[in-house]
Parts: C-alpha cells; structure tokens; sequence
C-alpha cells in the first residue's frame, strides 16, 4: 500500500515539475511583447508580375 502511495506521488512529482519550473522561469513578470519591425516599403525592389 505504501508503496503505491509512493509511485502515485512520485509521478505527480514528475509530471507536475516541469510545469512549475518552465513556470517560473519564463513567467518571472509581466509578460510585455515587444514591438514587431516592419519592413521599409520603399527599400523593396521587386519587379510585378506580369499578368
């Protein structure tokens, strides 16, 4: 009995700890994106196809 009690817990351990510390590392604050470049329209150089 004990030790079912400790494979169930153990594999909540394993299956719960790689959500806590990707958790923590990624989620240490406010998450703020960042701002997206856009392209120079005038820099682009491509010929129209033909139609």
């Amino acid at each position: 009995m004990v030790k079912k009690v400790i494979i169930i817990l153990l594999a909540l351990i394993l299956l719960v700890a790689p959500l806590v510390v990707r958790w923590l590392y990624y989620y240490e604050g406010q998450y703020t994106p960042g701002e997206v470049p856009r392209p120079d329209l005038t820099e682009i150089d491509e010929p129209l196809p033909e139609t």
